[in-house]
């Protein structure tokens, strides 16, 4: 059964120390138009879904912005930007009709700290899945992409000098090496004219046994 992928926080929280002052504002900010809302614009509703918006942001902020919280944050965000800015459309030419500028200030003011709240927490979730997201392959940048591949790069470069150091280890040392690995390739075999390893298939028995001849009566 398929099941919505959500964020979750693996590890410390994320976020630096700028980051976590500027959230912070935010939910001050968010405080105290929910106060200005109540009392001035007489909104229940409204202001019920900023005071649970503004406690997931403090929660957020108590866990180290806990990436699950932070997103959920931002979404309650983004859905008061759009139902304040609806609502601003209107308001704000009957309160300026009414000479009432303290509320035409509060219906600007919300929708403007929803859209920075919003913003802010879609690019932590960005931040959060570069760095290992499920939707890391959609949120990686040309940077993050590059050091991927040199990432990649060094590790097969590590690899084959590994492999190279081991054609100097004995026999023992050799199958005790290959024998511990899965899906290794076979050990080299070592020719009597040589010094040093050359490929099996290179290997040819009826030449060997030619050469072991002409060793032999000269």
């Amino acid at each position: 059964m398929e099941y919505v992928h959500y964020p979750v926080q693996v590890g410390k929280g994320i976020g630096t120390r700028g980051q976590k002052a500027w959230m912070g504002g935010l939910v001050f900010l968010q405080a105290a138009l929910t106060v200005l809302r109540l009392v001035y614009l007489f909104e229940a509703l409204g202001g019920f879904f900023m005071g649970l918006n503004v406690y997931l942001g403090w929660y957020a902020l108590k866990k180290s912005m806990d990436i699950t919280a932070v997103s959920l944050w931002g979404l309650i965000s983004a859905a008061l930007l759009v139902y304040d800015g609806l609502g601003a459309l209107t308001g704000i030419l009957v309160q300026t009709f009414h000479l009432e500028f303290l509320k035409v200030g509060i219906l600007v003011a919300l929708p403007v700290v929803h859209f920075l709240a919003a913003d802010f927490a879609w690019e932590l979730f960005k931040e959060h899945e570069r760095s290992g997201g499920l939707f890391k392959p959609f949120f990686a940048d040309a940077k993050t992409i590059e050091q991927q591949k040199l990432l990649q790069q060094q590790q097969q470069y590590t690899q084959y000098a590994a492999y190279g150091t081991e054609g100097m280890k004995t026999a023992p040392e050799m199958s005790a090496v290959y024998g511990s690995r899965s899906g290794a390739p076979e050990k080299p075999q070592m020719s009597p004219f040589h010094t040093g390893y050359y490929p099996q298939e290179m290997h040819n028995p009826a030449d060997t046994a030619s050469r072991k001849q002409h060793a032999a009566c000269c």
